[in-house]
C-alpha cells in the first residue's frame, strides 16, 4: 500500500524539525543523547571541549560518547533532497513562467488556464481541483503572454478555429463569420497529427544527416589513411632512391680516396729510399774525407779499395711515381646507380595504377573512322585487319592510307582510363589523337602533328612515337596495355598491366582540341598478326574503407631498426642520424699503382706539402762534408838528414815530419802541438831506442853488420855521437847505406805518385758522389712536386664529383618535395572540405532540433510548425572528392631523371681529361679491310671506295659488312683514341674481339663480341646491344673518343668537342683480345663520302 506524498508545506515544516540547536542549521552526521535529544556530532564534541560533558539542553550528564544515528541522517538527507526537488520559487529562469497570483515572493507557476488566461503555482492551482465550477478549465503547461490567447478584437478567449482564415477566433467573431468555423479540440487533434508526422519527418531527416555525417567522417578517415599510406610509399622510394645516390656518391669517392692513399704511400716509399741514398753517399763522402786527411801512403792505399762497394748502391732516382687515375669504375658506378634509381622509381607503379584505374572509361571504337582493311565486332570493342578493304564511304573522319580507328570517346577534361588486350600481336599502335588531327595520306605520328603514341612492330621491336621516335627497351612483351590520360596535366601515359610495370609517358603536351582514343592492329602478314585489339574490362580497385593498420604499424630501416609507426621511423632516419652505409668496392677493382714518375724540369723553386705529405717530404740535413785542409808547419830535418849533409852526401828529396813519420812509421796520422815542439828529441830516441828498429838499423841487419849495443833511453844522448862516428868511420857500411837509402827513396817517390794517383781518383769519387747526393735531392723535389700535383689534381676531382653528387641529392630531393606537396595539399583539401560539410550538416541538424522543440513548446494553432524547412539542402549526393591523380608524380620522377642525367653529364669533362693519358696510337689494319674501302698510306684514314678492289680475300677480312679492325690488340690496361666523323651520315664505332666472326651476314652485337655505337640515316644514333638502344644525341658529334678499360670490361664513347658522354658498354667479357673496330658505312650519291680519320689525341688542361 502506497503511502501519500507529502505536500511541500509538510515537508518544509519536517525540515523544521530537523535542525541541530547548536548551529541551527540542518542536522549533519547527526547523533542522539541518553535523554533523547540530537546534534550535529562536530557540534556537540566541540561543546564537550568547551563545556562539561553534559547535554547542552537539558544539562544531563552523559556517560559515553552517542554514535551517529543512521535512521535520522537518511531522514535528513530524504528530506533536503525534496525541499531541492520543490522548490518552486521563480527565478526568471528560460522557461519559467511565473505565478500570476502570488504577491510577495513569485513561485513557478505549474499550469496555465486557457479560460481564465493565467498562470497558477501549486498553491494557487488546488482551486482548479476544488472548486466545481473551475474543474471544466484548459489546464495547459505554463504559457507566457496569455494575453496573446485573447481576442485582441473582443478580449474574449479564443476558443474556435476559423479553417477559412486559418487563426483562432472568440465566440464573438464568430456571430461576423461563420464558414469553416471548427472548435480549436478538433482542430488540434488533427494538427496534432500533422504535427508527429512532420516530426517524425525532421527526426528522420536528422537521422540521415547523422549518418551523412558518419559516412564523410569514415570517408575522411579511409582518404586519410590511404593519403597516408601513399605518402609511406612515395617517401620510401625517395628514400631508397637518396641512400642510392650516397652510396654510388661513396664508390665515386672512393677510388679518388684510395688512390691519393697510395701515391702518398708510394711517395713516402721513394722519399724514403732516396733519403737512405743520401745518408749512405753522404756517410761515404765523409769517410772520403777522412781518408784524404791521412798522410801515411801505406794506410791510405788500406783503406782506398775498400770504397768499392758503391759500386752496388741501388739507384732510385730510376723509379717513377704513377698518378695515373681510371674513371671506369666511376662509370660503372653512375651506370648503376640510374639503374638502381629506376628499378625505385618502378615500385609507384603499381600503386599508380591502383589510382588511375579508378578513371576507367568505356571506350568503345568508331567505325566511322575504321581504315577499309579494318573489321570490328558488333560491340565496337575489338578490331582487327582483315585482310582486304570491305565496302565502306569514304568519309572526311576515315583514315584512308594508315590502317587506324579511333575511339567514339571524346576527352575534353579530367582524367581518363582504359585498357587493351594485345595478345599474339606482333605489331599495334596504341595512344591517343588530336580531333583535329590529319587522317588523310601519309600521316607523321607524332606529338607535333597531334599523335600521342606507342609502336610495337617486328615482333620484338616497342619504340614511343616522339620527334624523333624514341626506342624503348621492355623487358617482357605486354599482354595487355593500359593508357591513362590527364587532360589537364598533359600527360599521357601506358603500362604493362601484367608485370604491373610503366612503358612511357608523354609528359607536359599541349592538347588545345578533344582528344580520342587511337588503336591501330597492323596489317597481318600470311596470318601473321591477325588477331584482334580487345578494349578490355577494367577491374576497379575498390578503395578498403579500412586499411589494415598492419600497412603501417611496423616500418623497418635500412640498417635493420624496427619501429611500430612510420613518424618512429622517421624521427630515427632523420633527427637521430641514421644514414645509409657506403658501397664497399671490391679488392679485385680497387686501383695498382706502378712505381713510375713524371720528369720534372724544375728543382729550383721550393716545394710547400701540407700535412700529412709535410713530414714525408722534409729536406734532409745535409752534413758538411768538406776535407780538413789543415797547415802542416815546417819541422827540423830528422838527425838522419842532418848526418848525412855532414858527410857531403847529396841532398834527396826534403820531406816533411809528417809525411817521413807516416810513411816509415806506423804512427797516428795526426800530431798535436806538443809533439811538434818535441819532434827531434823524440827522434833521437826513437832512433836508438829498442822499441822501434830505425832506417838505419834496418839497412845494416840487411847487410849482416853486427848490431850495435842497444842503448836504454837514459843513455842515448851520451852515447849517440859516438855510435854515430862509428858507424860513419867504416866505408863499407857507409856505401851500402848510400845504395839503400837510394833504392828506399825511389820507392818513396813510387808510393808518392800511386798517393797522388789515387788521391785525384778519390776526389773524382767525392765529385761523383756529391753529384748523386744532387741528383736525388733533385728527384726528392721531383717527386713532391709530382705529389702536390697530383694531390691537386685528386682534390679537384674529388670536389667536382663531389659537388656532383650533392646537386644530384638536391635534385631528388626536391622531386621528394614536388612528389610529396600534391599529397599535403590534397590531405588539407579534403580536410577542409569534409569539415565543412560536417559543420553544415551539424547546423542542420540543429536547426532540424530546434524546430521539433518549438512544436513541441508551441502548440497553439496560429504559428506555422515548418518555418524555413524548404531551405535545407538535399545532402544524398553531396561527397566529398578522395580521388588523387599520379599525373603530377609521373611528370615528378621524368624531370628528376632527366635533370640527375644533365648533372652526372657534369662528370664527362673530368673523365676526358684522365681517359687522355692513355691514348694509343691506332692504326688500322688493310688485312681486315672490305675490299670497297681505301685507306690513306699512314693507316689514319678509311672511306668507301664505291667499288670492289682487287685485292686477295683473307680469312680475316670482312667479306660482307664495309668494315676494317685496327692494328692494335688490346689485351689489357687501359687505352684511348679519336676519330674524326665530320660530315659523315653514318659509320659504326667501336671494338671487336679477335674470334667475332667477320664473314658473312653479321649481327653486329655484344653478344657476338662487338660493342659498337652506329650513327645512321644522317640523324640517328644508337647502341648495338640486344636489343639496340636509340640514342638522342643533342648535337651532332664531329669528334668521337673511345675509350677501353679491359680489367673493368668498359668501353665508353664520347662526343669530344661538346665533352659529353654518348654511351657505355658495362660489364663486358673480353675473353680473348680485342681489336679498335671501324666502318665508314657505303657513300650514296656522293653523300657519305668523306672519311673517318683517326686523330692524334690533344691533352686537355
Amino acid at each position: 500500500m502506497a503511502c501519500a506524498q507529502a505536500s511541500p508545506s509538510e515537508t518544509l515544516s519536517l525540515e523544521k524539525q530537523l535542525r541541530c540547536s547548536i548551529c541551527l542549521d540542518s542536522f549533519v552526521d547527526p547523533v542522539t543523547t541518553a535523554c533523547g535529544h540530537s546534534f550535529c556530532k562536530q557540534c556537540l564534541e566541540r561543546n564537550y571541549i568547551l563545556n562539561d560533558i553534559v547535554c547542552p539542553l537539558c544539562k544531563e550528564l552523559l556517560t559515553k560518547t552517542p554514535k551517529v544515528n543512521i535512521v535520522l541522517r537518511t531522514i535528513v538527507e530524504h528530506v533536503k533532497k525534496t525541499l531541492k526537488e520543490d522548490d518552486d520559487t521563480y527565478t526568471g529562469a528560460p522557461g519559467d513562467v511565473a505565478c500570476d497570483i502570488c504577491t510577495e515572493k513569485k513561485r513557478k507557476a505549474m499550469k496555465s488556464c486557457l479560460v481564465c488566461l493565467a498562470s497558477y503555482c501549486l498553491t494557487h492551482l488546488e482551486n482548479h481541483s476544488s472548486t466545481e465550477r473551475l474543474k471544466g478549465h484548459k489546464l495547459v503547461e505554463p504559457v507566457e503572454n496569455l494575453d496573446e490567447r485573447a481576442c485582441l478584437k473582443h478580449g474574449r478567449p479564443l476558443e474556435l478555429y476559423s479553417k477559412k482564415t486559418e487563426c483562432c477566433i472568440c465566440v464573438s467573431c464568430l456571430e461576423e463569420n461563420q464558414e469553416g468555423v471548427v472548435s480549436t479540440e478538433d482542430e488540434w487533434d488533427k494538427k496534432k497529427v500533422k504535427l508527429e508526422h512532420t516530426k517524425g519527418d525532421l527526426q528522420e531527416k536528422i537521422k540521415k544527416r547523422k549518418t551523412r555525417v558518419d559516412e564523410i567522417n569514415t570517408s575522411l578517415k579511409s582518404c586519410k589513411d590511404q593519403l597516408d599510406n601513399d605518402w609511406w610509399e612515395i617517401e620510401s622510394v625517395f628514400t631508397a632512391v637518396i641512400a642510392t645516390v650516397e652510396e654510388a656518391q661513396a664508390a665515386a669517392l672512393k677510388p679518388i680516396k684510395e688512390r691519393r692513399e697510395v701515391v702518398e704511400k708510394e711517395a713516402k716509399y721513394i722519399k724514403e729510399q732516396l733519403e737512405a741514398e743520401i745518408k749512405t753517399l753522404e756517410k761515404t763522402i765523409s769517410e772520403l774525407d777522412d781518408i784524404s786527411a791521412l798522410e801515411d801512403h801505406i794506410l791510405f792505399l788500406q783503406k782506398y779499395p775498400s770504397l768499392q762497394v758503391l759500386d752496388n748502391l741501388k739507384d732510385s732516382t730510376e723509379v717513377e711515381l704513377d698518378t695515373s687515375l681510371s674513371f671506369g669504375t666511376m662509370r660503372k658506378t653512375t651506370t648503376t646507380m640510374l639503374e638502381q634509381i629506376q628499378q625505385q622509381l618502378d615500385k609507384l607503379t603499381s600503386t599508380e595504377l591502383e589510382r588511375v584505374a579508378k578513371f576507367t572509361v568505356d571506350v568503345k571504337l568508331d567505325p566511322t573512322t575504321a581504315h577499309r582493311r579494318l573489321v570490328l565486332s558488333d560491340d565496337g570493342k575489338e578490331v582487327k585487319d582483315d585482310g582486304e578493304d570491305q565496302e565502306v564511304d569514304d568519309a572526311l573522319e576515315r583514315f584512308d592510307l594508315f590502317g587506324s580507328i579511333l575511339g567514339l570517346n571524346r576527352l575534353t577534361s579530367g582524367k581518363h582510363f582504359w585498357e587493351v588486350e594485345v595478345t599474339n600481336k606482333s605489331g599495334w599502335d596504341l595512344g591517343v589523337a588530336s580531333g583535329d588531327a590529319k587522317r588523310k595520306g601519309k600521316l607523321s605520328l607524332d606529338p607535333e602533328n597531334g599523335y600521342w603514341l606507342t609502336v610495337h612492330y617486328e615482333n620484338e621491336m616497342y619504340a614511343a612515337l616522339t620527334a624523333p621516335p624514341l626506342r624503348l627497351s621492355l623487358k617482357e612483351k605486354p599482354e595487355k596495355v593500359g593508357v591513362f590520360v590527364d587532360y589537364e596535366e598533359g600527360l599521357v601515359s601506358f603500362y604493362d598491366m601484367a608485370a604491373q610495370s610503366h612503358i612511357y609517358s608523354f609528359t607536359e603536351c599541349s592538347f588545345s582540341d578533344e582528344l580520342l582514343p587511337y588503336f591501330s592492329p597492323h596489317v597481318k602478314q600470311d596470318e601473321k598478326n591477325s588477331a584482334p585489339l580487345i578494349i578490355s574490362a577494367v577491374k576497379h580497385c575498390e578503395q578498403d574503407m579500412d586499411i589494415q593498420s598492419t600497412i603501417m604499424s611496423h616500418q623497418v630501416c635500412h640498417c635493420g631498426s624496427g619501429f611500430s609507426s612510420y613518424h618512429g621511423l622517421r624521427i630515427h632516419q632523420g633527427k637521430m642520424g641514421c644514414t645509409p652505409k657506403g658501397m664497399r668496392i671490391p679488392e679485385s677493382e680497387q686501383f695498382r699503382f706502378k712505381r713510375s714518375i713524371r720528369t720534372s724540369a724544375n728543382f729550383g723553386s721550393s716545394i710547400y706539402i701540407e700535412e700529412p705529405m709535410k713530414s714525408i717530404f722534409s729536406p734532409s740535413r745535409q752534413k758538411d762534408s768538406g776535407p780538413n785542409k789543415s797547415s802542416t808547419p815546417d819541422r827540423e830535418q830528422p838527425l838522419l838528414m842532418q848526418m848525412l849533409q855532414m858527410f857531403g852526401t847529396p841532398m834527396i828529396p826534403q820531406v816533411t815530419a809528417n809525411e817521413t813519420n807516416k810513411s816509415l812509421f806506423e804512427t797516428p796520422p795526426q800530431y798535436s802541438t806538443a809533439h811538434q815542439a818535441t819532434s827531434n828529441t823524440r827522434r833521437a830516441l826513437d832512433f836508438a831506442s829498442g822499441a822501434q828498429q830505425p832506417l838505419l838499423m834496418r839497412m845494416l841487419q840487411m847487410f849482416g853488420t853486427p848490431m850495435i849495443p842497444q842503448v836504454t833511453a837514459n843513455e842515448t844522448n851520451k852515447s849517440c855521437g859516438a855510435t854515430v862516428l862509428g858507424i860513419v868511420q867504416q866505408p863499407q857500411i857507409r856505401k851500402q847505406a848510400i845504395r839503400a837509402m837510394e833504392r828506399e827513396m825511389e820507392r818513396e817517390r813510387e808510393r808518392e805518385k800511386e798517393w797522388e794517383a789515387q788521391k785525384m781518383r778519390q776526389d773524382k769519387i767525392r765529385d761523383d758522389l756529391q753529384q748523386k747526393i744532387q741528383t736525388r735531392e733533385q728527384k726528392m723535389a721531383e717527386v713532391r712536386s709530382s705529389v702536390k700535383d697530383c694531390k691537386g689534381d685528386l682534390d679537384a676531382e674529388l670536389l667536382e664529383i663531389n659537388n656532383v653528387f650533392s646537386e644530384v641529392m638536391r635534385v631528388v630531393a626536391d622531386s621528394r618535395q614536388k612528389a610529396l606537396q600534391p599529397l599535403e595539399e590534397r590531405r588539407q583539401r579534403v580536410k577542409r572540405e569534409g569539415q565543412d560539410l560536417v559543420q553544415k550538416l551539424k547546423r542542420e541538424i540543429d536547426k532540424l532540433k530546434k524546430t521539433i522543440d518549438e512544436l513541441d513548446k508551441r502548440p497553439d494553432l496560429q504559428v506555422s510548425p515548418l518555418p524555413g524547412l524548404d531551405e535545407f539542402q538535399d545532402w544524398k549526393n553531396v561527397t566529398v572528392d578522395t580521388l588523387f591523380s599520379f599525373g603530377s608524380l609521373r611528370i615528378t620522377t621524368s624531370n628528376m631523371m632527366e635533370q640527375i642525367h644533365q648533372e652526372l653529364e657534369k662528370l664527362s669533362s673530368v673523365e676526358l681529361k684522365r681517359i687522355a693519358t692513355f691514348a694509343v696510337d691506332v692504326k688500322l689494319d688493310p688485312s681486315t679491310a672490305h675490299q670497297c674501302l681505301v685507306l690513306s698510306p699512314d693507316g689514319k684514314t678509311v672511306r668507301d671506295g664505291g667499288k670492289n678492289q682487287k685485292i686477295p680475300d683473307a680469312p680475316q677480312r670482312f667479306d660482307m659488312f664495309g668494315s676494317i679492325l685496327g692494328l692494335n690488340s688490346l689485351t689489357s690496361g687501359k687505352s684511348y683514341w679519336e676519330v674524326e666523323v665530320t660530315n659523315k651520315t653514318g659509320w659504326d664505332l667501336g671494338v671487336a674481339r679477335r674470334n667475332a666472326k667477320r664473314k658473312g651476314k653479321l649481327s653486329v652485337n655484344s653478344d657476338n663480341g662487338y660493342w659498337v655505337t652506329v650513327h645512321y640515316e644522317d640523324k640517328k644514333y644508337a647502341a648495338l646491344t640486344v636489343p639496340p638502344v636509340s640514342l638522342p644525341l643533342k648535337e651532332k658529334p664531329q669528334k668521337v673518343g673511345v675509350f677501353v678499360d679491359y680489367e673493368e670490361g668498359l668501353v665508353s664513347f664520347y662526343d669530344v668537342t661538346t665533352q659529353s658522354h654518348i654511351y657505355s658498354f658495362t660489364e663486358c667479357l673480353f675473353s680473348d683480345g680485342i681489336f679498335p673496330y671501324f666502318s665508314p658505312h657505303l657513300k650514296q650519291n656522293e653523300k657519305n663520302s668523306h672519311p673517318l680519320i683517326i686523330t692524334a689525341v690533344k691533352k686537355q688542361s
